[in-house]
């Protein structure tokens, strides 16, 4: 959005917290539960660190080159917002499987794509 002008819209204040990670993290963990994982149980996959949606907001615009305050608008919460999911994946750590991808790796990573599929032109 921000390489197209446009800005990108928060719901209410943006200090709701999610957890993060790379595509191939995740891809990982599954590889891990279907190669070690037993039949009929239940593994959560999650990241180990949360960030507040507002914080995410922050970094894609400096990975972007544009100033925060310009390019992040507030717009109303939405009625049940929850402020913070969190996984417990211990039974999935338990089986061996880490997050190797960095927050700042993988935002990178992600944008540098992004950048790079938008630019392609349209078929």
């Amino acid at each position: 959005l921000t390489k197209l002008g446009q800005k990108i819209a928060l719901h209410g204040d943006g200090l709701t917290t999610r957890s993060y990670m790379h595509v191939e993290d995740a891809a990982f963990a599954f590889d891990v539960i279907l190669h070690k994982g037993e039949t009929e149980h239940i593994y959560n996959i999650g990241a180990h660190e949360e960030r507040t949606i507002l914080s995410v907001a922050q970094d894609i615009c400096r990975l972007q080159g544009c100033d925060p305050s310009a390019f992040i608008t507030h717009v109303r919460d939405r009625a049940f917002n929850d402020r913070r999911y969190f996984i417990d994946c211990s039974k999935l750590l338990a089986l061996g499987w880490r997050q190797n991808k960095s927050w700042n790796e993988g935002l990178a990573e992600t944008v540098q794509w992004y950048s790079t599929v938008s630019a392609r032109p349209s078929f």
